[in-house]
């Protein structure tokens, strides 16, 4: 079995895994997207849902990859994955049920699969061996849960296209589409946190409510977050690639939702979001 490179494993070792093998059709690449710069010393594979072209790079298309990613690439020296670079290690898509938790991203190395039981877990994880001021760890904590938090009631609420999950997931029909809505508030342990609102019956009001508050708070964090765009420090950074990667994909496939209007007030912050990918 390979070994997971150490500049890696320091970022993920703390993290809750259990190791599975692949003994499940899903877990096999589709198309591998290799890193553009440094090759990890052993064969490193990020599975996730779906990728999309920006410029050179090939990047995912939901937050928590994007952001895990980046992080990879960027403290790790890799170079986000391009279309023309040939490597055994980068990034493929995999369906989330080739995942035992049922959620991405997942690592993969020697056809076996190092599996994060949740987002929540591996951001906790990465800034552990990453911040150590108080003051970071509280904004860590509060991107982890405020901008998750945007995410998924976005998701929940908006009246999004079935096109638009398609693009996001790499789903093809209503039965993956239905089975994936099933899976949203699970994520990060959205309706473990806001129990109730999956307690009601008729919960879809309160999720709208819930929806519209999460609006106002989520303009009030892109204020607060924004100044760490331009951070240059290790515990600060890890701050940036988050923020970028949510502002990323909330910009490029939710434009038309209500976040996507609040974020539009902020083009400064879009505009430096997606200059994080060539720093």
């Amino acid at each position: 079995m390979f070994k997971i490179p150490q500049p890696v494993q320091r970022l993920f070792d703390s993290v809750p895994l259990k190791v599975y093998q692949d003994e499940s059709k899903g877990i096999s690449p589709e198309k591998l997207y290799s890193f553009s710069l440094e090759n990890p010393i052993n064969p490193l594979i990020l599975g996730v849902y779906n990728t999309f072209e920006h410029g050179k790079y090939v990047l995912p298309t939901d937050p928590v990859s994007l952001f895990t990613l980046i992080i990879l690439a960027k403290k790790n020296g890799f170079g986000l994955p391009d279309l023309n670079s040939e490597s055994m290690s980068g990034i493929t898509r995999i369906p989330f049920r080739g995942s035992p938790s049922n959620s991405l991203p997942i690592l993969i190395s020697d056809g076996s699969v190092r599996a994060t039981e949740n987002s929540e877990q591996i951001g906790k994880r990465i800034a552990s061996n990453n911040i150590n001021s108080e003051k970071v760890l509280i904004i860590n904590e509060f991107v982890d849960t405020v901008l998750f938090d945007s995410w998924i009631s976005c998701l929940l609420v908006e009246m999004l296209k079935p096109e638009t999950f398609y693009q996001l997931f790499s789903i093809s029909n209503e039965l993956e589409l239905y089975e994936i809505k099933k899976q949203i508030p699970e994520w990060n342990n959205f309706s473990v946190r806001h129990t109730s609102l999956f307690e009601h019956y008729q919960n879809g009001q309160y999720l709208q409510a819930f929806y519209v508050a999460q609006c106002d708070t989520f303009e009030a964090a892109i204020k607060r977050l924004k100044g760490y765009l331009t951070s240059s420090d290790q515990e600060g950074s890890i701050i940036k690639y988050k923020v970028a990667a949510f502002v990323i994909i909330f910009d490029h496939f939710l434009k038309e939702t209500k976040m996507g209007e609040i974020l539009s007030r902020f083009p400064e912050m879009i505009t430096k979001s997606y200059a994080v990918l060539e720093s």
